[in-house]
């Protein structure tokens, strides 16, 4: 199985997870990565307009993929439209 690691990026800096972490493959590595941003979401919208990310790495400690959870303040429009 392969290993993975994470590092979770929110208001408050960067965590570095040095546990490894194994599955079956990248795709169970970002079904995990989802449940971390959205149990660190439960606990309320960042402080911060930095976005909550987590960053998997492989094997050799290098990032493959980014799951990023973003909260976007949009005004709209006096018809209601999204400004373009």
């Amino acid at each position: 199985m392969p290993t993975f690691y994470f590092d979770v990026h929110d208001q408050d800096g960067v965590v570095s997870i040095e546990q490894p972490f194994d599955f079956a493959d990248v795709g169970d590595a970002i079904a995990e990565a989802k449940t971390v941003l959205t149990e660190i979401a439960h606990d309320g919208p960042p402080g911060s307009d930095r976005p909550l990310e987590v960053h998997v790495r492989d094997e050799a400690h290098v990032t493959r993929v980014v799951v990023r959870l973003r909260f976007d303040l949009c005004f709209c429009n006096h018809d209601g439209t999204m400004p373009s």
